[in-house]
């Protein structure tokens, strides 16, 4: 369980302080209005992930994967040798997600911050 909140708060970290963040739509877009993907490399996440003698991690990090894939938060992309490469958010599963982390959106802080901002004005 806690190694797959710490990939889903990975994920949600860094599709939070993506550029192209837009909070009306909660969308993940570019200038050309094309999705982009949020994804982390297995390794930035795990370091010693590949490493041998890291087996408990590694089965760890890999049953995490596995449920999380399963519900559809994340896709997986694998080596060659079936080791996991790298995780993307699924942008359609935010609200799922955020339930699942027990976590408030940034979208849903920035209008509460800004209903104070205007009561103050």
């Amino acid at each position: 369980m806690d190694m797959m909140r710490t990939i889903l708060n990975c994920l949600i970290d860094k599709y939070e302080k993506s550029k192209n963040f837009v909070e009306n739509n909660k969308k993940i877009v570019d200038d050309n209005k094309i999705p982009m993907k949020i994804s982390v490399k297995i390794n930035k996440l795990f370091p010693n992930y590949e490493d041998e003698e890291e087996y408990k991690l590694f089965i760890q990090v890999n049953t995490a994967v596995d449920a999380l894939a399963l519900k559809e938060y994340i896709t997986v992309t694998r080596k060659k040798n079936g080791l996991i490469d790298s995780l993307v958010l699924n942008p359609n599963k935010l609200e799922e997600i955020y339930l699942f982390l027990s976590r408030k959106p940034k979208s849903e802080t920035n209008q509460q911050i800004l209903k104070l901002l205007k009561k103050y004005r």
